[in-house]
């Protein structure tokens, strides 16, 4: 089998939200009764040859957009989604690709910077790459593991013989031998073990897909045998980008403590001098007018009041006096002369 690594990939389109697959696509097709290998995700078709075959079906993997295309079988891997947040129901996060860093996988497809990958499998399947990007799980013999998964075969484009199936299990083949130009078959009870394979959905996201809060989850409702590896989100800016300088752990922002209390010393400070100027300018001025001798009294005449009253500077305006009331006669002189109006 091939391992395929380096491609850019194909981005198959968004997964944020759960998705199921249709019944058939968890149906593992066993191409004969005793071969060693079972697929899922498959469906049946006609081949040019007329005979029933099984092959990939774009209906078992999420939704894609129109740019993703249809790929011919086989996929070897096909695409992967971005951004991705949730692993489709049934499947759980098996392997994990951060950029920078060495994958828990040969990932089929390069990761952008900041960029992390997540492998989804099948609960129970490990990520291989195996003509591309594969989930895979083995029953054997050695290891005493027990698999119980559904299995069918083609008729036709009928999907049939569908049932529960305990793997490793106990199988009857016919054996050939040949001595001397003579041939001979011969009936074996054999213990087989199977491979199981299925697509892997891969997931890409960056932190600035997600809100602080949220974690990439597994799917809705299935049971996970490998925790999905917690990410720390860090701060970015307003392009979603990492801000130079910023570490994994999470980072504290904004003004110190000392900062702050330096800003709101030198702001009361400033408050206390100038309080004090003001009063310093307000008790000199209040000596100045203790010191001053007082003004001489005087009566202005009503002329004198009308012109102070309308000067341009009205601010030494003296309010007019009344006038007395009474004042003695005066005897004008003799030689005086009054001319009668």
């Amino acid at each position: 089998m091939a391992t395929f690594t380096g491609l850019a990939g194909t981005v198959l389109g968004p997964l944020t939200t759960s998705w199921v697959a249709p019944t058939f696509c968890t149906v593992h097709m066993l191409p004969c009764s005793t071969c060693s290998e079972g697929f899922r995700g498959q469906t049946c078709v006609i081949g040019t040859d007329g005979r029933a075959s099984e092959q990939d079906h774009t209906g078992c993997w999420p939704p894609t957009t129109a740019r993703a295309g249809t790929p011919e079988h086989p996929f070897v891997g096909w695409g992967f989604y971005s951004p991705g947040t949730e692993c489709p129901t049934g499947y759980t996060a098996a392997c994990t690709a951060r950029y920078g860093r060495n994958p828990e996988w040969n990932i089929q497809f390069d990761l952008h910077e900041s960029e992390t990958a997540l492998g989804c499998c099948p609960t129970g399947f490990e990520c291989t790459n195996r003509n591309g990007n594969t989930c895979i799980q083995i029953a054997a013999t050695q290891t005493d593991d027990i698999v119980v998964v559904q299995t069918g075969t083609c008729s036709g484009t009928d999907l049939t013989n569908i049932q529960l199936a305990t793997f490793p299990d106990e199988i009857t083949v016919i054996v050939t031998q040949t001595d001397d130009g003579d041939t001979a078959t011969e009936t074996r009870i054999a213990r087989r073990e199977i491979t199981l394979l299925a697509p892997m959905i891969q997931i890409n996201y960056q932190s600035s897909d997600m809100t602080p809060t949220e974690t990439v989850r597994p799917s809705t409702g299935s049971s996970s045998t490998r925790d999905i590896p917690e990410t720390t989100i860090p701060e970015t800016n307003e392009t979603g980008q990492r801000e130079p300088g910023d570490s994994d752990t999470t980072a504290t922002s904004g003004i110190s403590g000392d900062t702050i209390g330096i800003i709101v010393g030198v702001t009361v400070g400033g408050l206390l001098a100038l309080a004090g100027v003001a009063w310093l300018v307000w008790r000199r001025r209040g000596r100045r007018r203790a010191s001053k001798p007082p003004a001489h009294e005087h009566h202005a005449s009503p002329i004198d009041a009308y012109e102070s009253k309308y000067r341009q500077d009205t601010s030494t305006w003296i309010p007019p006096a009344e006038m007395a009331g009474h004042h003695d006669p005066v005897e004008l002189p003799g030689s005086l002369r009054v001319n009668g109006g």
